[in-house]
């Protein structure tokens, strides 16, 4: 039979090993979870750049698109007033007209790709708070080294009174 003594020894240090197990399996955990948000930010950058390549293409192709529709449709202007004689204050009235729903129609694309690539920094920003958030996270929940030295202290202390307990 073994006596208190050995055994409270071999509890303490069993208990010890186990608990040193789990502070260095909680840092690994903490520190993957750190490695896969960063991953996970880099890949949301890509994303959100991407997208704002995307608005910026967007507007531009719209931009053109609407300059171009303005162009056929000064031409068409010039053509009918050509034809129907009706030139000066009307023809210059028309094309006035023209010209200011083309800026207007493009002061209002700008606006748009500006609040698009807006909200674009703002899920960025979202993004890179929700990681830090998850890394926060993760090594808080870890075990400290003065929280593991704390509950190595406290085994053995149960132990030592346990072997106490069993010598009366």
């Amino acid at each position: 039979m073994c006596e208190p003594l050995t055994i409270a020894i071999a509890a303490a240090a069993m208990s010890a090993a186990g608990t040193a197990s789990n502070y260095v399996q909680g840092q690994q955990n903490a520190a993957a979870t750190a490695e896969a948000a960063a991953r996970n930010q880099e890949l949301q950058n890509q994303q959100i750049k991407e997208q704002q390549t995307q608005v910026n293409n967007k507007a531009a192709n719209d931009e053109t698109e609407r300059m171009r529709a303005a162009q056929q449709e000064q031409a068409k202007l010039r053509v009918i007033s050509g034809e129907s004689g009706a030139l000066g204050l009307t023809q210059d009235r028309l094309l006035a007209d023209s010209n200011f729903q083309e800026g207007s129609d493009i002061a209002t694309i700008e606006a748009n790709k500006n609040t698009e690539l807006k909200q674009t920094s703002i899920n960025s920003l979202a993004n890179y708070n929700q990681n830090t958030s998850a890394v926060n996270s993760a090594y808080n929940k870890a075990p400290t080294l003065l929280g593991t030295g704390l509950q190595i202290g406290t085994n053995m202390g149960s132990s030592y009174f346990g072997y106490k307990q069993a010598i009366k």
